[in-house]
This record gives C-alpha cells, structure tokens and sequence, in this order.
C-alpha cells in the first residue's frame, strides 16, 4: 500500500469570496495574492498570507477549531481584523504550529471564548490582541 505526505501549501487572502468566512474557497488564491481559487481551504500543514491587494479585510474564522502551519499578516495599507464567531458559548482555537507573523495592521477579536495556540515564533509588530 502506498501513501504521500501532504506538502504545505501557500495560501493567500484575496476576500473576492460571497462572504470574509474563512471556509470560502473564494476566499484564498493559491501561491499568490492573483494566483488561482483552491479547491479547499488552508489547513494544518499549510501557510496562510494575508497581504495587500485582498479586497475584503475582515476575516471571520467561524469553524470551531483551525489549524495553520505558518501564519503572516504583512500588509502596510489594511486593517486587517480576524474574528472568531462562536455561537451558544462553545470555544474556538486557532492553532499555528510555525511563524506567527503579525504586522501592526492585524487584530483579533473575539465574541466568545477562545485560544490563540502558537507552537512557533510569536512575531508582534504593535498587533493588538483583545
């Protein structure tokens, strides 16, 4: 029986999706910010970008639980804010097993309880955490 180990992926933020959820494949281009529509979303073993150029700057992680590889928020321009939506008081982790690189234009909200897990490197550039 034969198997292959996934390879990490990189995805990038465009917003061009119906909506700014992060289970919208529309959501994300493949390689680059004009790179080609996934046919899934970012997972665990993957790298996530969000940079200038998307057109929806608000991201809505409404899955229970997220798992990231490597994770860079790096744009100059944008406001980039990162919700975490969980609905009748369950908890929401979003786990990066990598880099968190998060630029002074990231912030993440929450309206619930939740956890950031970082495995890797914390890389904060006067990004609020609420």
């Amino acid at each position: 029986m034969l198997s292959t180990k996934g390879l990490a992926a990189d995805f990038y933020w465009t917003g061009k999706g119906s909506s700014s959820n992060y289970n919208v494949v529309q959501n994300w281009a493949l390689g680059s910010i004009s790179g080609g529509v996934p046919t899934v979303v970012p997972g665990a073993s993957d790298n996530v970008f969000f940079t200038d150029g998307a057109i929806k700057f608000d991201v809505n992680f409404n899955q229970a639980n997220i798992v990231f590889n490597n994770f860079t928020a790096s744009s100059t321009t944008s406001n980039y804010n990162y919700y975490f939506t969980a609905v009748n008081g369950t908890t929401k982790t979003l786990t990066v097993n990598g880099v968190m690189n998060l630029s002074q234009k990231a912030s993440f909200i929450s309206n619930s309880t939740g956890n950031i897990d970082n495995i890797g490197a914390l890389i904060l550039k006067n990004a609020p955490i609420h």
